[in-house]
């Protein structure tokens, strides 16, 4: 229970260091980060598996999220720089887009058949460390190298990467610690650390538009929220509220399948094999639909996500006493609908940001996604304290 309440600062580690990590990979390359961040996550999960008690395996944990954080800038930067703008790049950002979703429900459903297993969850660690290894090496031989001329040459932000990552942690650490501790909100360090990180937020902000405005380099250019054409704005809000869904029901869903209706973990991976074959059955259309039409990703409209916000209500009005079929399992088969957004605003950030900031450029979406998780699961506990007694239904 402990290691539940603490795992959420695993997207700690992950998510604070996007932004640094992307900067760094424009710098230094990118093809470089991606062995570093392969090589520093097999380490941790060894590590991991090696783990004795929770404290142990939460740190191990948050090493191993700081090597997602610099391989997933990578991406980005591979598919900008190989596929020039068009049906083909749409494709690649729309197959791309797979993987977290994905990833998301069969990390679940291999779950739940472990715990039925004899089978030691250490193992799912030793998949991973042989992954990255495998990975790591791969890279080395086949990943050509970078092109040196689309580099960002004018340096690191050292200050800014400060200001930020610590805003950024601080403010994911809080959000995780308000529903980890029983008093919630009520503890008096919870908003202390909130103003803090609010404070670092202001201040990286007001940094890197005094640095831009003196053409120095920034760590986040401030101006590409107000750049003619782009509506950052917009879609990286998209984004926030379609992931802080989908996140909050992949999390609800099977709560509701044990803690209501009393099912085994086995019991409830069963019913959560639709909404793993409809993550992949919708990202894969809207792959192919990508490939055949220039996307103007400026022109989606948030009501293409009508379904997958149906799937939200649903949930909410469920009946306990209803079969699987006649709500759950229209809720879990819908609720994909969402990542439709992780698609088109892939696209459209990346689009917005020149040949020698793209790793950068998939690191400032990804924060978004980051960030959302901690926000939807804080949410319940603002208003009241958390009782240490479960809801009666």
């Amino acid at each position: 229970l402990e290691i539940i309440n603490e795992a959420p600062h695993v997207r700690l580690s992950y998510g604070c260091f996007l932004l640094l990590c992307g900067r760094m990979a424009d710098i230094w390359g990118s093809k470089r980060m991606f062995l570093f961040g392969s090589a520093w996550f097999s380490v941790w999960s060894v590590a991991t598996a090696f783990a004795k008690n929770p404290p142990a395996f939460i740190v191990f944990m948050a090493l191993q999220g700081i090597g997602s954080g610099v391989c997933h800038s990578f991406l980005f930067y591979i598919i900008s720089s190989y596929f020039e703008a068009g049906k083909k790049k749409n494709r690649a950002f729309a197959f791309l887009s797979t993987g977290q979703p994905i990833g998301f429900i069969i990390g679940m459903i291999l779950g739940g058949f472990l715990s039925e297993s004899t089978v030691s969850w250490r193992t799912i660690f030793w998949l991973q460390a042989g992954l990255g290894a495998v990975l790591c090496m791969l890279g080395w031989f086949i990943l050509p190298k970078d092109d040196i001329t689309q580099r960002y040459s004018i340096g690191l932000d050292w200050i800014g990467a400060i200001l930020g990552t610590t805003g950024i942690g601080m403010l994911v650490s809080d959000l995780a610690e308000s529903t980890a501790k029983p008093k919630g909100w009520a503890s008096p360090f919870i908003p202390s650390l909130l103003g803090t990180s609010v404070l670092l937020l202001i201040s990286f902000v007001l940094w890197e538009l005094r640095r831009e405005a003196k053409g120095q380099s920034v760590l986040l250019p401030m101006s590409m929220w107000t750049q003619p054409g782009t509506k950052m704005a917009p879609v990286i809000l998209l984004v926030f509220f379609s992931w802080w869904g989908f996140n909050t029901l992949s999390y609800y869903i099977p709560l509701f399948f044990q803690q209501v209706q009393g099912l085994s973990p086995l019991q409830t991976v069963l019913r959560l094999v639709p909404m793993g074959i409809s993550v992949w059955q919708i990202l894969v259309v809207a792959g192919l639909v990508c490939a055949m039409v220039s996307l103007d990703p400026t022109c989606t409209r948030p009501r293409l996500l009508t379904p997958g916000q149906a799937s939200s209500i649903n949930f909410a009005l469920v009946d306990v006493d209803a079969t699987y079929w006649s709500m759950l399992f229209p809720c879990s088969v819908l609720l994909p609908i969402l990542d439709v957004a992780y698609t088109v605003a892939n696209i459209q950030v990346c689009s917005s940001f020149p040949a020698h900031s793209q790793a950068l450029a998939g690191s400032i979406f990804n924060v978004a996604t980051r960030v959302s998780p901690p926000f939807s699961s804080s949410h319940p506990s603002l208003p009241v304290s958390r009782s240490s007694e479960p809801p009666s239904v």
